[in-house]
């Protein structure tokens, strides 16, 4: 501990020498190998050798109890680069270093502490990197990652940031044209309120970045300001670029980026809140959308930029769509062009007058604003009027492809993405235009089978559900077939009788299928039905792996309790569509089409199977049990004891696929 402590006490001696008043003698050359060993030790370049600025070091030392000279000399550069300036009442020197050098330089600093004829050197070696003022140019070639220099004259400022110490600055390029931004300046209050001052002159060092394709220094870049050879902080005047005609043109506006710029006699068409006002926070943004010669730009009020909560309040009470306006501030770039109008003096009033014609281009503006692109996926409201409340424009509505969207703005989805024109009249008074509204409306999405059994309409004259279902073909009916995926079964009614290749797939082909969700005979069941939209697709893929049956007894159906159609419905999510095996004895009810399951113990209690394309697997077996595995296509709840429909509530109805769903008992 002793130890470290002396060689503290030493190193704070050797850096912190104020005037030495103690007469020595001549320090042995120890002594001096020491002190100099002690020098450079504590003042040795940091890791990158970097010199870029000016730093002191003492000129005299007082070690051991000798006073002893320290003197300084540089070589490498010229003095205009790195000199020497003594201070003798300080009993020390400045190192000046001037960064702005052509071409990169190795510096030797050379300290040689004396004492007499003793004396002993020790050697800093220190690099300085060529300093470049960047153009834009160079500026625009990179801009992701580089650092470098550029200056400009300070044309704009965002609102000073208490909270982070920085603020955003616009700089206009000496050529007048371009600019750049600086976000997030490193600068104190006062220097945001003196150096940065427009009009001033400065140089910002720091990274390029792009923001949302707004190219811009990173935050934590700083500043100096730029000098005469008297020290005279340099200004030049400050004008905005009119870029009105390059609007009007269409010229790409990216090159007055972080410029100053004006647009003069523009119309103002929409004053939107982009980003709600909060008083309490103190935040919000508008966009105020002018317009001139049919082109539109953005002005942006934004309390992250130039413009302050209270001055956005106070300025939209003032803003009116129709006015005619001149706007200056500096060009930004969100994904586009847009103007940060200044706080002051951003926007000027040229006129208050607003005809039949500006309410017509703020209707025509607002139709496209709602829109224009809308991505579709369902039925939308197509507005009957819209614009200013007192100057309202209708809307007459007419479809490109009345299919997909009728003028109605009812939506039907198509088997694929589908582009839909509509052809809108807007009209105020005897004033009216047409315009073109382009809205893209989804591909109807697969959906599973068992996630449409919820949806089923109530009556078979209800709406229909459209949906896009996969699957395998597991069945032919009569006049219909089976179609499965691995959550359950529907039927797809054709109403027609079955003809393979033509209305309907081979039984095992898999698949996609354009359909109206249905039902029937509502009044005493509850039953899912496929309505077919168009034909068929065959998929090349593997079938999915539909569901194994379930085995059901006449107690589980008899204690389901379905008295009414919702109760049918409820039960039908666990049972309709799926296959389930059930044993009793086979009826024959009148002839070989209709048939039931009774209960062995209960003839009161039966199943009763539907509308077979044929019943072979069931001739000559009257009275015979039974083990059968159907399809469930009914539920029903209330009960029909005649001899044709002949169903009881509780119970289902069912179909079996193929023969060898159906097995034959053992006699007793």
């Amino acid at each position: 501990m002793k130890k470290i402590f002396t060689l503290f006490a030493i190193a704070f001696v050797v850096l912190t020498l104020g005037a030495c008043t103690k007469e020595a003698g001549i320090a042995p050359q120890n002594i001096v190998d020491e002190a100099a060993d002690l020098i450079y030790e504590y003042n040795k370049p940091g890791i990158d050798n970097q010199l870029v600025s000016n730093f002191t070091r003492v000129s005299k030392l007082d070690y051991e109890g000798y006073i002893m000279d320290v003197a300084w000399a540089v070589t490498g550069v010229t003095e205009e680069y790195v000199k020497v300036v003594p201070n003798a009442e300080a009993n020390e020197v400045t190192i000046e270093v001037n960064k702005y050098i052509d071409a990169n330089a190795t510096v030797t600093i050379t300290a040689t502490v004396s004492s007499g004829e003793n004396s002993k050197s020790v050697v800093f070696t220190y690099t300085m990197k060529a300093y470049i003022i960047s153009d834009w140019a160079y500026w625009a070639a990179n801009p992701t990652g580089v650092t470098m220099n550029i200056r400009g004259v300070v044309v704009a400022k965002d609102v000073y940031s208490d909270k982070y110490g920085n603020a955003g600055v616009y700089l206009q390029d000496f050529d007048g044209i371009h600019g750049y931004y600086a976000y997030g300046l490193t600068c104190t209050k006062a220097q945001y309120n003196s150096d940065l001052a427009i009009g001033n002159v400065i140089e910002v060092t720091g990274t390029t970045k792009m923001y949302n394709n707004f190219r811009e220094f990173d935050k934590g870049c700083t500043y100096n300001l730029v000098k005469d050879d008297e020290g005279v902080i340099e200004t030049r005047a400050v004008t905005p670029v009119d870029i009105t005609a390059d609007l009007i043109a269409g010229v790409d506006l990216n090159k007055y980026q972080g410029n100053l710029v004006t647009l003069k006699d523009v119309k103002v068409k929409q004053v939107l809140i982009a980003t709600a006002l909060d008083e309490t926070q103190q935040k919000g943004a508008v966009n105020v959308i002018v317009e001139k010669g049919g082109k539109d730009i953005i002005s942006r009020m934004y309390t992250s930029n130039t413009f302050t909560y209270a001055a956005i309040v106070t300025t939209m009470a003032t803003l009116q769509t129709g006015y005619t306006v001149d706007v200056v501030g500096p060009m930004a770039w969100y994904n586009e062009a847009q103007i940060y109008p200044l706080m002051e003096g951003g926007y000027t009033i040229k006129s208050t007058e607003v005809t039949a014609q500006d309410y017509l281009d703020m209707a025509v503006a607002q139709l496209h604003a709602k829109y224009d692109e809308l991505a579709v996926t369902g039925d939308i409201t197509l507005d009957a009027t819209i614009g200013a409340t007192d100057h309202e424009a209708t809307l007459t509505w007419v479809s490109s492809n009345t299919a997909v969207i009728a003028n109605d703005g009812t939506v039907t989805l198509p088997d694929a993405e589908t582009t839909v024109e509509f052809t809108v009249t807007v009209a105020i008074g005897t004033l009216s235009v047409s315009e073109t509204i382009s809205m893209t409306v989804e591909q109807l999405p697969v959906s599973t089978i068992a996630s449409l059994i919820p949806l089923t309409p109530a009556k078979a004259t209800d709406p229909k559900i459209p949906a896009l279902v996969e699957g395998v073909v597991i069945g032919h009916q009569y006049k219909g077939y089976w179609i499965a995926d691995e959550t359950g079964a529907a039927l797809v009614w054709l109403n027609a009788a079955v003809s393979v290749g033509v209305n309907a797939p081979a039984i095992g082909q898999v698949v996609s299928l354009k359909v109206e969700v249905t039902t029937y005979g509502e009044a005493n069941s509850f039953t899912t039905q496929f309505s077919p939209v168009g034909t068929f697709t065959v998929l090349e893929k593997t079938a999915p792996t539909t569901i194994a049956p379930i085995t059901v007894t006449f107690d589980t159906m008899f204690g389901l309790g379905v008295d009414t159609l919702a109760e049918a419905k409820t039960a039908a999510t666990t049972y309709y569509g799926k296959f389930i095996t059930i044993t009793g004895t086979l009826v024959r009810m009148g002839n070989d089409n209709y048939w039931k399951i009774q209960d062995p113990s209960n003839a009161d209690r039966w199943f009763r199977l539907n509308s077979l394309g044929s019943n072979t697997a069931f001739l000559g077996q009257d009275g015979k049990a039974v083990t059968v595995t159907v399809l469930v296509r009914e539920i029903y709840f209330i009960n029909d004891t005649g001899s044709y429909d002949n169903y009881r509530a509780n119970t289902f109805g069912g179909v079996y696929v193929k023969d060898t769903d159906v097995v034959i008992q053992p006699a007793a």
